[in-house]
């Protein structure tokens, strides 16, 4: 299904899903007005102030294995609905780049296991096959999940680079609708909208159009 962005920048947005199963996966393609090692170091840089935005109790390197792998966690603060309360959704993952060839890059972030963050033995199935409770103290409990996503970027010419965005959210069979995941996708795809933002706010005043005012 195709969907519409908020920036005229993002030219394809589509999102799929599996009919048998709430897992939902989307994928975007926009312009960046930034050089591929512009964009590729903003994307790499996760904590930097530019994307705080309040909803994350942490976003921390738990791990810098190597300049191109590193082990982050990102936690998102708890919510309350009615009277559910749903626990800090923690996301663990191994981020590493890779530089294909002079003009083209891709990043990945797939879900890991770290000593530092160790899961408790009582599972549950959260967004994913294989979420479990973080170990903490009880006023401090999380639920590890699990929506690894990539982004490849590709050297185009005038300091521009085209980005490729791909996520995939798996949702709780016997909680989540197609609905919820659908609205999760949805979500992420919009985040992406923060690197296209943020270069755009850098390009000086005499090369912005009309078009570019809505970005």
């Amino acid at each position: 299904k195709s969907m519409i962005m908020l920036s005229p920048l993002v030219f394809s947005s589509t999102i799929g899903r599996n009919s048998k199963e709430p897992t939902s996966w989307g994928k975007m393609e926009a312009i960046v007005h930034g050089s591929l090692e512009e964009v590729l170091a903003f994307m790499w840089q996760f904590d930097s102030r530019a994307k705080a935005d309040g909803s994350f109790l942490e976003k921390t390197v738990v791990e810098e294995v190597n300049g191109h792998n590193r082990m982050v966690c990102l936690c998102k603060k708890s919510s309350q609905r009615g009277l559910i309360h749903r626990l800090p959704k923690e996301i663990l993952n191994s981020m590493i780049w890779k530089q294909l060839d002079k003009d083209k890059a891709v990043l990945v972030a797939k879900p890991a296991l770290h000593e530092a963050r160790p899961l408790s033995e009582r599972s549950t199935v959260r967004m994913s096959r294989h979420s479990a409770h973080v170990v903490l103290p009880s006023d401090q409990a999380r639920v590890r999940i699990e929506i690894p996503h990539m982004s490849e970027l590709e050297r185009l010419p005038n300091g521009r680079c085209r980005m490729t965005y791909l996520v995939e959210v798996r949702g709780d069979p016997k909680r989540d609708s197609h609905e919820v995941v659908f609205r999760r996708v949805m979500k992420h795809l919009h985040r992406t909208e923060t690197i296209l933002q943020y270069f755009q706010q850098l390009r000086s005043l005499d090369v912005i159009d009309a078009k570019d005012g809505e970005a």
